[in-house]
């Protein structure tokens, strides 16, 4: 089992690439050390198609 440092933008909550991060996002600790004027991400995999809402992080 390798280490995965924390993702700092999941940290802030505004960490763009959700799963497919590279990085550890520990559950509970989404947006912990968020900072004035950060935004939620919409994550931009593509349509979300029919029936399906888009993922949002915030």
């Amino acid at each position: 089992m390798s280490f995965k440092p924390v993702c700092q933008y999941y940290l802030r909550g505004i960490c763009k690439f959700g799963d497919g991060c590279r990085n550890s996002h520990p559950a509970g600790q989404e947006g912990s050390q968020a900072r004035p004027g950060d935004r939620p991400v919409v994550a931009q995999a593509g349509p979300a198609g029919p029936g399906k809402a888009p993922v949002i992080f915030k």
